[in-house]
């Protein structure tokens, strides 16, 4: 064995390196070294056997390839906080190839696999990692990105992200419908978000076109999907534009604009029943109401309706007020239920479709009716009393017929300034077997039954701690002395109250010995084993 003189590595372009390619000298003898491998262009693929030489000859070891590097290597980043506009992103360069990385960032396009002939950024040099911030950008347009970096041989990018930028929500206005006096119905339909979520949706309109949430607006909710809006507050006869609109975190968007005129202003008119008894009426909100009690004796069919002289909860009757015909011209009959709904089946419509006692085109009102009245009487400032939006009778009561009271919201206090609706509600009080709280109450019907033994009613009342406000309440119909009302002019009947209310206690049973049916102010004799109850009722027209 002779020894080794000469070993090292070659290597060439081409399979099988020999010695007589480039090669290393790394001593002699036997054991592990270590070569490096200079002159080599960057790019390239070798291949690479190391070798032995002694005086026999020399030996190779297996072939190994390799390929230079000569480009930086860098990788792309996640893209973050999109907006409509801009975007952040970045690379980390891992490599820098054949020299150092003079100029790294982010480049980006519309179309795929974007260079740094695109839109990009200059973020450094070398080696390590680097946020970028993208700016300029389209709202809603789908972008396509690449980290670089670039060293003398040239410019390596990063794997493709992609990402699409926010946008306005996408809307429609639907069609404007139940247009009256004062309001009217649209909505809108919300079918993208644009990407961020939608805090706030509803209509907007303007007496000027291309309306905007600057001017009258409802709110409708957050999210995608469809809505409906009421739009209230608006003048008779008059033009308005409306849209629908969606907001998120990029601004607000519009749908089409919609126009709407609303019902021309009202001419007070009158209405005649079949005695020809002529009543006058008043515009509340979109509501056309009768402005006087009803004074009819009759059906608008001509069939009379029976004066009764007793209580009935199942035949129709009217009655005088107070038991005095005198106050009939003045504050109309009282009728029980059964006189006011004619036979007619309970109904919470609105309108209620009810005619009963009514003139012909006009109805009962529904319990559905009274609370559009009373919403939209609380709704405006100029018909509440004091603070709170519950005291709204003083703007329902007339001027005349109440009995004196001193607190400030008493309808009976300073009545010269009552009736700011014109809705002229009169005290008619009831009938219950005997006459009471004549000057003191009114009690309005609705056509709306609660199970089978109660009707929904509406009362003003003069004192007591409900005073200067409007309630609801329901009344027994099984009965057998029943309720009765007196016909208030309307676009609906308004219901009656059991009685004198938080201090009338009524029993269907024989009432115990200690119970008083009435109040200090109004004593009601109580009738012993049932109760018994009353009301006024309007009328409104169809």
């Amino acid at each position: 064995v002779t020894d080794v003189t000469r070993r090292g590595v070659c290597w060439s372009t081409s399979p099988n390196p020999t010695i007589a390619d480039s090669r290393t000298n790394n001593g002699s003898g036997i054991g592990s070294f270590t070569s490096n491998l200079t002159g080599l262009t960057a790019g390239t693929t070798y291949y690479l056997r190391a070798y032995a030489t002694n005086s026999v000859g020399t030996s190779y070891g297996a072939q190994r390839s390799f390929t230079t590097v000569s480009l930086p290597i860098v990788t792309t980043k996640a893209v973050t906080n999109i907006t409509d506009i801009s975007a952040t992103c970045g690379g980390n360069v891992t490599g820098m190839g054949v020299d150092a990385v003079t100029a790294r960032g982010v480049c980006w396009s519309t179309s795929s696999n974007p260079t740094i002939e695109d839109a990009h950024t200059t973020d450094g040099s070398g080696l390590g990692s680097y946020t970028s911030s993208i700016a300029g950008l389209m709202p809603g347009t789908t972008y396509y990105l690449r980290a670089y970096a670039t060293n003398s041989e040239g410019t390596a990018y990063g794997e493709q992200k992609s990402f699409t930028t926010l946008a306005l929500p996408t809307i429609t206005t639907q069609a404007v419908t139940d247009v009256k006096y004062v309001s009217a119905s649209c909505g809108g339909n919300v079918t993208a978000t644009g990407g961020a979520s939608v805090t706030a949706r509803g209509v907007c309109w303007s007496t000027s076109p291309n309306p905007t949430i600057e001017d009258a607006h409802t709110t409708n909710g957050t999210g995608t999907g469809s809505y409906t809006s009421s739009i209230t507050g608006l003048i008779p006869g008059t033009t308005y534009y409306v849209r629908a609109y969606a907001t998120n975190s990029v601004g607000t968007a519009y749908g089409e604009q919609r126009s709407l005129t609303t019902l021309p202003p009202y001419t007070p008119s009158t209405i005649t029943d079949v005695d020809g008894n002529v009543y006058n009426t008043v515009l509340i909100g979109n509501q056309v109401w009768m402005r006087e009690n009803l004074r009819t004796t009759k059906y608008a069919n001509g069939t009379t309706i029976p004066l009764g002289t007793t209580a009935s909860t199942y035949s129709a009757y009217r009655y005088y007020p107070d038991d005095n015909s005198a106050n009939v011209s003045d504050y109309g009959y009282l009728y029980n239920w059964a006189a006011v709904m004619n036979g007619s089946a309970s109904s919470d419509a609105n309108p209620s479709g009810v005619q009963g006692i009514c003139p012909d085109g006009w109805h009962v009102p529904s319990d559905a009716e009274w609370t559009e009245l009373t919403n939209y009487v609380k709704s405006q400032s100029q018909y509440v009393c004091g603070s709170s939006t519950s005291k709204i009778a003083k703007a329902l009561a007339s001027e005349t017929g109440w009995s004196s009271s001193v607190d400030n919201c008493d309808v009976g206090n300073n009545p010269s300034t009552n009736n700011a609706t014109g809705f002229s509600a009169r005290p008619a009080g009831y009938y219950n077997g005997n006459y009471g709280s004549f000057g003191n109450l009114a009690l309005f019907w609705s056509a709306t039954q609660d199970r089978s033994y109660n009707a929904y009613y509406r009362d003003l009342i003069l004192l007591q701690r409900r005073r200067g406000q409007e309630h609801r309440r329901r009344q027994e119909l099984r009965l057998l002395c029943p309720l009765y009302s007196q016909l208030i002019r309307n676009d609906k009947i308004i219901s009656c109250p059991a009685g004198q209310g938080d201090n009338f206690t009524e029993y269907s049973q024989p009432a115990p010995a200690k119970a008083r049916a009435g109040s200090k102010k109004t004593k009601i004799p109580p009738v012993a084993g049932r109760k018994k109850k009353y009301c006024i009722t309007k009328i409104r027209k169809r």
